[in-house]
């Protein structure tokens, strides 16, 4: 009887670490599915952005340039309230560990603020442009 169990146990196991072999965050479609491995190198769309993060480039720059994303209101309307509401930037009593991550985050902040304004301004010139030229 032992021996019974201690083979249930086992094959278990393993079938659970073959099951961990499948990615949850890649959502499977038909297509995916019948190119397999191939799908990674011309995959387009949004499972671009699971399989091939660098097709997914250019989708981005379209959704940037057409209002769809903007880096802008990431940064004020998403990434800032929650560094607000967490009170990340109030917290006291951290170690040395907790300083260094905090000044991180102040960076990554920092850093995405400037990005979202050079976007902001490039957008804006661009679109001058396009509108010079129609008129």
């Amino acid at each position: 009887m032992r021996k019974v169990i201690i083979f249930l146990v086992a094959i278990v196991l393993l079938s659970a670490s073959a099951y961990a072999q499948k990615d949850l965050f890649m959502p499977p479609t038909a297509i995916t599915m019948a190119q397999g491995g191939a799908f990674t190198a011309v995959g387009t769309g949004y499972n671009a952005f699971f399989y091939n993060p660098a097709g997914f480039a250019r989708k981005a720059v379209l959704m940037a340039r057409a209002g769809i994303y903007d880096l802008r209101i990431h940064h004020d309307d998403i990434v800032m309230p929650l560094v607000r509401q967490w009170r990340l930037l109030e917290l006291d009593n951290l170690d040395e560990e907790g300083e260094r991550a905090r000044d991180e985050l102040v960076a990554a902040i920092a850093a995405l603020d400037e990005a979202a304004t050079r976007f902001v301004e490039q957008r804006e010139a661009a679109d001058a442009k396009r509108a010079a030229r129609q008129g």
